[in-house]
């Protein structure tokens, strides 16, 4: 395992020359609450004391519990991350973590999308990167 890459039970967090924290998800992922936290971990080690950009490949998650999903949303991330790429599988998929994001505000800029190659040029192109 090379320096700029942390596995955890539900993935792989690798840390790219361009600055970009990225995300991928294990086949079939369920992440509860000790998950998301052991995420976070894992980012925050990889990042030091730094805010950086997360693309995060969602694509193999099956389930997410709700406690996962507002741990997520709230202030833990804040710490290593400055904004949130979350590539999905499919519109309804975007539809439903939009509604989530709605009554659940995140306080990083996070946006879904389904396409890899729109969301990394979202988190280049933006302020944050």
């Amino acid at each position: 395992m090379e320096k700029n890459e942390i596995v955890v039970k539900v993935g792989r967090y690798t840390l790219e020359k361009d600055g970009i924290l990225r995300f991928e998800t294990a086949p079939n992922t369920e992440i509860n609450l000790a998950e998301a936290k052991e995420c976070i971990a894992a980012a925050a080690k990889l990042v030091g004391n730094k805010r950086v950009p997360l693309y995060a490949d969602m694509r193999n998650i099956k389930s997410i519990d709700k406690d996962a999903a507002l741990y997520f949303a709230g202030e833990e991330p804040v710490k290593t991350q400055s904004a949130c790429a979350k590539v999905v599988s499919s519109t309804f998929e975007k539809v439903i973590g939009n509604f989530f994001m709605f009554f659940n505000k995140p306080l990083i800029p996070i946006k879904l999308f389904t396409d890899e190659v729109a969301a990394l040029e979202w988190l280049k192109g933006s302020v944050w990167s």
